[in-house]
């Protein structure tokens, strides 16, 4: 896969603090990107596929024109709160480099290099803390955002609670709705405040919340952000845990779509061992290619359980595939494990050009193309 790690990042420069980044001007950056797409953009630009960016990446209503502009059709606001939310402290984003080329939970509990030089294949931090800005700010820069999706493009708006309470999932959500948008992500997989666990490992939790949010925001689609749900120091998915988490919202109607996986949860450290994070902090997500397979795993996993949903009521759910998308064969192997819709945020990070590359493979590579790359995107009914 072609990088070009040393240029001012297409959606994120590691080497500025979050609120730089926050004020940059993108369009000009991203201009340089399409050089080598200059035949074929023209072409492509009308053609839609169900591609796009997850939370994160795209910070505000400029990060969304452009990220819209580039072809990734499906573009998700970064995660936003019912009220401020400061960021964790600089640097946010390392590079990562496992030990193998897959990182797993063994490797990620006793500690994962990390540091500020890049390497192939890509894998860096995610040390955020999911900030959010007030909603007299947010609210109307998403409303820009969304008058930047063009017919066949859509914006998800992404929430999670601000104080632990489910008040503010509720208020959170409203507050989205009132902008327009059209789908709501509930982030259920970045720790819950005052605590070390994932909230999507509390199905009973997530029940109470998802309701609450369902029953204020109607017929407006919702989904669900998780984890890779596994037992507790393995690689092995707790099936069991899923098939609850699954019961208590999908098939009481409150969730119409799960998204998987967001990062792996690891230890970071230098070359020394010691800390590679500041502010006392030890772990952190892990994205980028090494969290592919734990991606992909959960698709799967998720496709067999909406088969059996759909044989027993005659309507499954929507899956979002995310993690470790860096390629065109990256994307179709997420839709051959039985994802709808594919979401990259690495990738993209370093080659803004991903989305024209998968819709280039699928116009001219037929057998890619009649595999599934021309589902384009079908909305939530």
């Amino acid at each position: 896969m072609w990088y070009n790690i040393n240029v001012l990042n297409f959606l994120y420069n590691r080497q500025l603090t979050y609120y730089e980044n926050y004020s940059r001007n993108v369009e000009g950056i991203a201009s340089s990107w399409y050089s080598k797409f200059s035949v074929e953009t023209s072409e492509l630009q009308d053609m839609r596929i169900p591609f796009g960016i997850p939370a994160g990446p795209l910070l505000n209503s400029r990060y969304c024109a452009v990220a819209f502009s580039a072809g990734y059709d499906i573009c998700t606001y970064k995660t936003v709160r019912a009220g401020s939310q400061r960021v964790n402290d600089f640097p946010n984003i390392l590079f990562v480099h496992p030990k193998q080329p897959e990182l797993h939970f063994a490797e990620a509990e006793c500690g994962v290099l990390a540091d500020t030089t890049p390497s192939e294949p890509l894998n860096i931090s995610n040390s955020f803390g999911v900030p959010s800005f007030d909603p007299d700010i947010w609210q109307p820069d998403m409303q820009l955002a969304l008058d930047s999706c063009k017919y066949g493009q859509r914006l998800v708006g992404s929430f999670q609670g601000l104080d632990g309470s489910i008040k503010s999932f509720v208020d959170a959500a409203k507050l989205i709705v009132e902008t327009g948008v059209k789908v709501l992500e509930l982030n259920t997989s970045c720790p819950n405040e005052g605590t070390s666990s994932l909230l999507c490992f509390n199905p009973k939790l997530v029940a109470k919340i998802t309701e609450e949010v369902k029953n204020a925001v109607g017929d407006v689609p919702l989904l669900i952000k998780i984890a890779y749900l596994n037992r507790a120091g393995t690689d092995e998915i707790d099936e069991n845990l899923l098939e609850e988490l699954v019961s208590e919202t999908v098939l009481k109607g409150r969730v119409q779509g799960i998204a998987a996986i967001n990062t792996i949860p690891s230890k970071l450290v230098n070359s020394s061992g010691e800390n590679a994070l500041t502010g006392g902090r030890q772990t952190s997500g892990v994205c980028g290619s090494g969290i592919k397979w734990a991606g992909l795993a959960m698709t799967a996993h998720l496709k067999a359980i909406s088969r059996r949903i759909q044989d027993k009521i005659g309507a499954g759910f929507r899956i979002v595939g995310v993690g470790g998308v860096s390629s065109p064969d990256d994307y179709f192997d997420y839709l051959n494990a039985g994802a709808d819709e594919v979401m990259a945020a690495t990738g993209p990070m370093y080659n803004a050009g991903l989305a024209y590359e998968i819709k280039r493979r699928i116009v001219y590579d037929e057998e890619r193309a009649v595999s599934g790359g021309l589902s384009g995107i079908t909305l939530f009914i």
